[in-house]
């Protein structure tokens, strides 16, 4: 009788091929900016602050800079380099070490 059941519902688990397993979920690849960015909203108490918090690369002058905004955010951002300098490219710890100066 369950026999039956199961070859109505399509088998059992075991009766088909194992898909994906064995394999390792790979984490996805995020943006330099967007992991400081976020661990400076981790850090921040002020929901307002932490939900309005960017941070941009504009290029003057044939020169990178790094612009956050609002002001007050600084601190958080710096005390998120300060804690992920390890993860980012050095084209980013360059830009990040004349802003976090």
């Amino acid at each position: 009788m369950l026999s039956k059941i199961r070859k109505a519902l399509g088998g059992s688990p075991s009766d088909r091929p194992h898909e994906g397993q064995g394999t390792v979920a790979e984490a996805p690849v995020r943006e330099p900016l967007d992991i400081v960015r976020d661990t400076a909203r981790d850090l921040c108490s002020d929901a307002w602050l932490a939900n309005s918090m960017t941070l941009e690369i504009k290029a003057e002058g044939g020169k990178k800079t790094l612009v956050a905004t609002p002001a007050e955010a600084l601190p958080f951002v710096k005390a998120a380099y300060a804690i992920r300098k390890d993860e980012l490219p050095a084209e980013m710890k360059g830009m990040f070490e004349s802003f976090a100066g």
